[in-house]
């Protein structure tokens, strides 16, 4: 017999011991048996990512606007490994603890993000702003003049001579660059998307993760908090390119997460492929290409290891989920080689993808890929 209340409190009781450790987790004071424990949890539940990541972004936006907290600049989502050592200039007596601020941060977080939505005496939006930066932009074929209004379903284009930007709400702004293609497929205060059909932006966004959406021939890239470039060419492949926070690029379950500094492929009728640094050299970059979108042959994994700086080791950690066998060993060996796991990760460990271990790893790759 089931007891469906039973089971509701078990539930909410088996995610409470989770949720204390948020505050603590985004103040980087976890100790490392815990921070595994916590993030192999986040891995499997959805419910509590997505509450930890609008606590993250509430600590963000009061930063914004000059409230201090205990909390560094950036947005420290679920899966960024911990920043250098906390900074103590930002720990003295007389500010509120984060675990009693975390409340009101969220309403203060949710009140910035829906008052975008819904202006005083408006409807909620169904276009959005569009400026001529350079030439003559065109709104469903029509030239625009300075300005004009993108409607939900209409599209901006932009020929040799012509740049635009496009305004988000007020959650941020997308540039569109000459001979592109973008159409406006949903506004609301739940989602923000657009579709790059053609040519090149650039995006600039300040929100809660999962709330802006660009969706191309190959992928769909879902913001997290950053911004970056993304270019679509002719045959519908797309290049993204991080600056700030992180992008998934995800096609048909398939999802790839990309950090700032970072770049992705993607193709139609693939999705996207593995991140990589644009310093690694013409030979790795190329030889990625193919281990990706060409078939995953023994002789450009050899190149790629061949190839493979200490900077590159971001890949490395990415192909092991891509290879099984000798070949995933000789990837570990390679990454291994440039750095070194911590102690709590065990060879068999990694090489069976136990995931608390390889996520272990992953911040001890970034910390030293990012020095």
């Amino acid at each position: 017999m089931k007891f469906p209340l039973f089971q509701k409190v078990s539930h909410i009781c088996f995610h409470r011991g989770y949720r204390k450790l948020f505050s603590p987790f985004l103040d980087h004071e976890l100790n490392l048996p815990e921070r595994l424990r916590l993030e192999a949890h986040l891995k499997k539940c959805s419910q509590c990512r997505t509450e930890l990541d609008e606590m993250s972004f509430a600590a963000h936006m009061v930063r914004q606007v000059g409230i201090p907290l205990p909390l560094q600049t950036r947005i420290p989502l679920w899966r960024q490994p911990p920043a250098e050592a906390a900074q103590p200039a930002l720990r003295h007596r007389g500010w509120i603890p984060l675990a009693v601020t975390a409340t009101i941060l969220l309403v203060v977080s949710w009140g910035l993000v829906h008052r975008v939505h819904q202006p005083s005496g408006r409807p909620a939006l169904g276009f959005y702003e569009v400026q001529a930066l350079e030439g003559a932009p065109r709104i469903n074929s029509h030239h625009m003049g300075h300005k004009g209004r993108l409607g939900t379903g209409q599209g901006v284009e932009t020929d040799d001579h012509s740049r635009a930007r496009i305004t988000v709400g007020k959650i941020g702004s997308v540039e569109l660059a000459p001979n592109s293609r973008l159409r406006l497929v949903e506004t609301s205060p739940q989602e923000h998307r657009l579709a790059l059909d053609q040519g090149r932006l650039q995006a600039r966004i300040l929100a809660p993760p999962r709330l802006f959406f660009v969706d191309t021939p190959s992928a769909v890239a879902i913001d997290l908090g950053c911004a970056y470039t993304l270019e679509v060419d002719a045959d519908g492949s797309s290049l993204l390119h991080v600056t700030s926070g992180r992008v998934a690029l995800w096609l048909n379950g398939h999802e790839s997460m990309v950090p700032a500094g970072a770049s992705c492929r993607s193709r139609k009728g693939t999705g996207p492929g593995t991140p990589f640094l644009e310093s690694a050299s013409a030979v790795f970059r190329q030889a990625l290409d193919r281990f990706d979108f060409q078939g995953r042959k023994p002789a450009d994994l050899a190149a790629l290891l061949t190839e493979a700086r200490t900077a590159d080791s971001l890949t490395l950690w990415h192909l092991l989920y891509q290879v099984q066998g000798g070949e995933r060993e000789q990837v570990f060996q390679r990454l291994a080689g440039f750095i070194p796991p911590p102690a709590t990760v065990t060879k068999e460990g990694a090489l069976n993808l136990n995931q608390a271990m390889l996520d272990a790893w992953k911040v001890a790759i970034d910390e030293k890929v990012t020095e």
